[in-house]
């Protein structure tokens, strides 16, 4: 019985160390922020497994750029400096482009076209891109809406901070359609905070 206990103690010990350094890296690849679109798509080749990138080629470019910016859009933005003068946000911005959600969604785009093989210049092809973009945008705001129509005032959610990763459990009191956000009152302590709603976990 000892050496069953003394097994599982050890077993368990590994498991831990394992996700413990999966976490690290994680965090580490996380804090890389990229200097241009090519650097974008190392990192991103680090975060989607291989299984994945499979699936993700048969989608169409705007469910792929849907799907990745409800997954990674929150995290590129903020670990990779979006809202503030990080290199990225200026090699965007030579380009035209500021706005921090156009440029996460321009990156999951182009990844797209770089996992199905149409890898091209993006200078020369900027046009292109911005066009299909306000289609992504388009679409993205209506799914966004049946997404917050789906909460209702009181309703109890869960949704994870970036700046840590943990789930939090809060109740929803007030939406705000324009912009698609809910205000949850966490449970515990009772303080209220704005949360994206592609940010709610359920």
């Amino acid at each position: 019985m000892k050496s069953i206990i003394l097994a599982l103690i050890l077993m368990t010990a590994a498991l831990y160390a394992c996700s413990h350094r999966i976490t690290e890296q994680s965090e580490r690849d996380w804090k890389y922020i990229p200097a241009n679109l090519d650097e974008c798509f190392q990192q991103l080749d680090k975060f989607i497994s291989d299984s994945d990138k499979i699936r993700y080629k048969e989608m169409p470019a705007y469910k792929f750029t849907l799907s990745m910016d409800q997954q990674y859009g929150t995290l590129i933005r903020n670990n990779w400096g979006l809202w503030k003068k990080s290199r990225l946000k200026t090699y965007f911005e030579n380009f035209g482009i500021t706005g921090p959600e156009d440029i996460s969604k321009l990156i999951f785009q182009s990844y797209h076209r770089h996992l199905t093989g149409q890898d091209d210049e993006f200078a020369k092809n900027i046009r292109y891109y911005m066009e299909h973009l306000e289609e992504v945008k388009r679409l993205d705001s209506i799914v966004k809406r049946q997404q917050l129509d789906k909460y209702r005032i009181g309703d109890t959610v869960t949704y994870s901070l970036v700046s840590n990763g943990l789930p939090f459990k809060g109740i929803v009191n007030e939406k705000d359609t324009a912009r698609c956000w809910l205000k949850v009152v966490l449970l515990g302590n009772g303080q209220s905070k704005w949360v994206d709603v592609w940010n709610i976990k359920q």
